[in-house]
């Protein structure tokens, strides 16, 4: 789990899997250089074995994207 928020582009975060052994890094911040921004009950399904880093997006995402899930399923969004 990395926290510190200073960690947040994907070759920064490599050493991890690379030289410290770590089997995955969950990034608690979003990260914006093509990683799987995860979100509970929204795309958790994306996830498989193959993703070795990926961001739990920011406390925003996640407490807004489970909304929009809802409103868009029940009424639709146009865009």
């Amino acid at each position: 789990l990395e926290c510190t928020g200073v960690f947040l582009k994907t070759p920064v975060l490599e050493p991890y899997l690379t030289k410290c052994g770590v089997k995955r890094v969950v990034v608690s911040a979003p990260v914006k250089d093509g990683m799987l921004n995860v979100v509970l009950g929204c795309n958790h399904q994306k996830l498989s074995e193959d993703k070795k880093i990926l961001t739990n997006a920011s406390c925003t995402t996640n407490c807004l994207a489970p909304v929009v899930k809802v409103v868009k399923e029940k009424f639709g969004i146009k865009h």
